[in-house]
C-alpha cells in the first residue's frame, strides 16, 4: 500500500466469535481490501486493518456472522483533521505562537559578554548604542566586522574582539591586553631612570647602555640605562653617539609601607521589619508595575531581573523585575577588637591582591596593628619585586672640539 492510500481513513479492528473466518472471507468476497491480518489463537481473536468506508459497509456481514468487532486504532488524514477540528483553538494558538517566535527571531533581544575584566559591560553597551545597536535591533542591520573594528578603536586595551549573533542574542567576546608596567615615552633619545629605591634583582637591556648591574643598590633618579651609545674612533676616543629610546626589563627588590586606620565606632543599619514587594512586568518597551514603594528616607532596595528564555541564546522581549524594599534605621555601634583586626587585615589582603594583579611579586611583609584611642591602625612594611624605570630625555650630547657652547 502506497503512502497516498495510507492517508485515507483506516481502522484496526479485533474480530472475535466462532465465525470470524467467515466474516473475513465475506469481506474478501466483496473486494474489501484487508491487510496486516494476524490470528491470536490463545485469545481467539483475529486482528486486521481495513478502510473506514469498507468497515462501515461490512456491518451487514457482522450481523450475518454474529461476530464481535471492536475498533482498536484509527489512522489517516480524515481522523487527524477531526481531532484538529475539536482542538482548533489550541492549534490556532500554536500556529500563532510559532509565527510570533519566527518574527521575534529576526531581532536582537539580549546581549551576552565574555572576557570583560577592566572594561565593563556598561561601557560596551554604551558603545553599541552609539553605533545604533540596541535591544530590538533587526539582525539584518548588523555589521559584525564594523562593530569588531570599532571596539578595538574605542578601547585600546582590547587586543581581539568578536561579535556574533546566536538566536536572539548578540554575543560579544573580547580579549584585553595583559597589564604590564610600561615605560613612559618621550622621543627616540631617552634614558631610563629609577623611580624607586632598591636593589636590582635582574636586568635585561634591549636598547641602550647599562649604567648599573645585578646586585647594585639604586636610588630614585639614578640613570639605569642610557640611550646614548658612544661611537669610538681608532684612538679609542668618543667620536659621536648613536641615540636610542632606551628599553630594558629591570626587576628591583624594594619596600613600601601600607597604612590604614579604622574608627571603632560606626553607624549600623538596623531593619525595622517594614518591607514592600514591587513587581514590574514588561514586554518590548511597555512596563506594568504592581505594588507601591516605601516612602521612608532610609529604604534599602534589592532588585532581581528576569528575561524569558526558551533556550540558551533564544531570549524574548518579555521581562520581569522583583524589587524588595526594607526600611532601616542607623544605630551607633562599636567594633570588637577581633572584628576591627579582621577588617584591617581584609583591606591589606585586597591591597596585596591588587599589587599581584599588576605583576608585582610579594616577597615578605611585616604587619603591626595597634589601638590608638577609639581607632585601630594597621602598618605593613612590604618587601616586593617589580619592574621599574621611567623614560626621560637623555642629557648626553656630543660636542666636537672647538665647538662654541655659548
Amino acid at each position: 500500500m502506497n503512502w497516498f492510500e495510507r492517508m485515507r481513513a483506516t481502522v484496526r479492528i479485533d474480530v472475535k466469535g466462532n465465525a470470524k473466518e467467515r466474516y473475513l472471507n465475506m469481506c474478501r468476497a466483496r473486494h474489501f481490501p484487508v491487510w496486516d491480518v494476524t490470528s491470536d489463537k490463545k485469545n481467539d481473536v483475529i486482528t486486521m486493518c481495513m478502510n473506514r468506508e469498507d468497515f462501515l459497509e461490512s456491518k451487514s456481514a457482522i450481523r450475518k456472522t454474529g461476530v464481535r468487532v471492536s475498533v482498536k486504532e484509527k489512522s489517516g488524514l480524515p481522523f487527524l483533521l477531526k481531532k484538529i477540528n475539536k482542538r482548533r483553538v489550541f492549534v490556532a494558538g500554536a500556529l500563532l505562537g510559532v509565527l510570533f517566535l519566527l518574527m521575534m527571531m529576526r531581532s536582537i533581544w539580549a546581549f551576552q559578554f565574555e572576557g570583560t575584566k577592566r572594561i565593563t559591560e556598561e561601557q560596551i553597551v554604551d558603545y553599541l548604542e552609539s553605533r545604533g545597536v540596541t535591544i530590538g535591533t533587526p539582525i539584518r542591520n548588523l555589521d559584525y566586522e564594523e562593530l569588531e573594528q570599532g571596539l578595538r578603536e574605542q578601547f585600546p586595551e582590547i587586543t581581539w574582539a568578536s561579535v556574533s549573533q546566536r538566536g536572539t542574542t548578540l554575543l560579544i567576546r573580547i580579549r584585553e591586553r595583559e597589564y604590564t608596567e610600561s615605560l613612559q615615552r618621550y622621543d627616540d633619545r631617552t634614558d631610563i631612570i629609577a623611580d624607586v629605591d632598591g636593589v636590582i634583582v635582574s636586568m635585561i637591556v634591549k636598547e641602550g647602555v647599562p649604567y648599573v648591574q645585578k646586585g647594585d643598590v639604586i636610588s630614585e633618579g639614578d640613570i639605569l640605562v642610557g640611550g646614548a651609545v658612544p661611537i669610538y674612533n681608532e684612538d679609542s676616543e668618543i667620536s659621536g653617539y648613536h641615540y636610542y629610546h632606551a628599553q630594558a626589563d629591570i626587576l628591583v627588590e624594594t619596600s613600601q609601607r601600607y597604612t590604614d586606620t579604622l574608627s571603632l565606632s560606626y553607624e549600623k543599619k538596623v531593619y525595622t521589619g517594614k518591607e514592600a514587594l514591587i513587581v514590574s512586568l514588561g514586554a518590548f518597551d511597555a512596563r506594568v508595575v504592581l505594588g507601591n514603594g516605601l516612602s521612608s528616607p532610609n529604604v534599602e532596595s534589592q532588585s532581581k531581573s528576569y528575561q524569558l528564555r526558551l533556550f540558551r541564546y533564544l531570549q524574548l522581549p518579555f521581562f520581569a523585575q522583583i524589587t524588595r524594599q526594607n526600611v532601616y534605621e542607623w544605630q551607633l555601634s562599636y567594633y570588637t577588637k577581633e572584628e576591627a583586626q579582621e577588617l584591617l587585615l581584609s583591606g591589606l589582603e585586597k591591597y596585596l591582591r591588587e599589587l599581584s594583579e599588576k605583576g608585582v611579586q610579594i616577597i615578605a611583609k611585616d604587619v603591626k596593628i595597634i589601638k590608638n584611642g577609639m581607632s585601630m591602625e594597621i602598618t605593613a612594611d612590604i618587601t616586593i619585586r617589580k619592574l621599574v624605570g621611567v623614560s626621560c630625555p637623555t642629557t648626553v650630547e656630543f660636542v666636537q672640539d672647538g665647538e662654541n657652547n655659548d
